[in-house]
């Protein structure tokens, strides 16, 4: 993200991303959820926000479990505070799979997909690999 301030981002792929399977960077250094969350200044506020559409109300992911929801979905936008400019955030490839309760109806799957990244400059990368 290039600037410190709200960003929407959106799952690169079509299936669900757990939240803490996410990563981000900056200069050169990289930092889990949980280590960012944790930090004296972390780099994103993990509160994203989106719109639940069914219940007509804005709710919050947050991946450590203060939220409505763990879980990233596609095609649904996020809105994303990022506390300095130029952080990235990484979807790590991940087999984990949702269980029963863990985020919508119908939703699940296998992301099985390699690292893909959002950043600085702000982009979306969801080619397949060759």
């Amino acid at each position: 993200m290039p600037a410190a301030g709200f960003s929407w981002v959106g799952v690169p792929g079509q299936q669900v991303i757990y939240g803490m399977d996410l990563c981000v960077s900056k200069g050169g250094v990289t930092r889990t959820v949980a280590q960012d969350k944790a930090a004296a200044s972390p780099w994103l506020n993990w509160n994203w926000i989106y719109w639940d559409s069914a219940g007509q109300t804005a709710r919050i992911m947050d991946p450590t479990g203060g939220g409505d929801d763990l879980w990233i979905h596609p095609w649904w936008g996020y809105r994303v505070w990022a506390n300095t400019e130029d952080v990235t955030i990484i979807f790590r490839r991940t087999d984990r799979r949702p269980k029963t309760g863990d985020c919508r109806p119908g939703i699940a799957g296998n992301w099985g997909r390699p690292d893909l990244e959002i950043g600085a400059p702000f982009h979306c990368v969801t080619g397949l690999p060759p």
